[in-house]
């Protein structure tokens, strides 16, 4: 059965909204799962610490680095994104990295403008950082199509280099066949004659189990319900209706006269 690998996106957040969006119809589209801190503030230590535990539990770490750095974390000094980012190569996990070429960065800055899209008050936090990642095979994106084409591509090599944990679901338990019978039983149509038994005996003839008899007096016909199998044949060779399925019978009187 095919796993379902669960894969943290990383980034910048404003200036990265459609690369993140296009990163995440990637990932479902290829049957996976996407987690992001989208619902998270930066600046909150005990957030990052929250992230930190979603990376944890994630198979795959998705970088996608734009022209922006991000704003510090206190402590460290470094930039929220980074610290994601050397907190999964530390652990180990799988991870793979998507960068914005100039041109799709051109198109942004036209778009939103230099300031949305380009660091400006940590120019050289975010030289460092680049540069950092650049030290290991990344995929340029000049447009979304690319960053889905990346995702499938990582995805898919990760998953043949890497044991990775995933998520498989569950099989459904097969039925044994005791099972499978007292499903029967309990979903059987259930017959039963009613007090205008003319005594004809013609549901007796036809009956295939010879599931119906008379009662002591002879006075109406009584249908076993622990041989019947509920096909219904009595019930449409009576010739005055008198057997009808529980549906449409008073059960309480039903089981005082059968």
């Amino acid at each position: 059965m095919k796993k379902k690998y669960q894969i943290f996106i990383s980034s910048t957040y404003t200036d990265l909204q459609e690369e993140r969006q296009a990163a995440v119809q990637a990932i479902l589209e290829a049957g996976h799962i996407p987690a992001g801190m989208e619902l998270f503030k930066a600046g909150n230590a005990s957030q990052l610490q929250t992230i930190y535990r979603w990376i944890d539990e994630s198979d795959i770490y998705l970088l996608i680095l734009g022209g922006r750095y991000g704003s510090l974390e206190p402590c460290s000094q470094k930039g929220y994104t980074q610290l994601e980012y050397e907190y999964a190569v530390s652990k180990g996990i799988p991870a793979f990295s998507i960068v914005i070429n100039d041109e799709l960065l051109q198109t942004k800055i036209e778009k939103m403008g230099y300031k949305n899209v380009m660091e400006q008050k940590y120019p050289d936090k975010m030289a460092a950082f680049r540069e950092i990642v650049l030290s290991k095979v990344v995929c340029f994106a000049s447009d979304n199509k690319d960053i889905e084409l990346g995702i499938i591509k990582a995805i898919n090599e990760i998953a043949e280099l890497y044991s990775l944990r995933g998520w498989v679901r569950e099989p459904k338990p097969e039925k044994n066949i005791q099972t499978i019978e007292d499903e029967k039983i309990k979903n059987k149509k259930k017959y039963f004659v009613n007090d205008d038994c003319i005594t004809c005996g013609a549901c007796m003839e036809d009956c295939l189990v010879n599931a119906i008899s008379y009662n002591d007096d002879d006075t109406k016909a009584v249908i076993d319900q622990n041989v019947c199998i509920g096909c219904g044949e009595c019930e449409t060779v009576c010739p005055i209706g008198a057997i009808v399925d529980s549906r449409f019978w008073n059960l309480d009187e039903v089981f005082q006269n059968n």
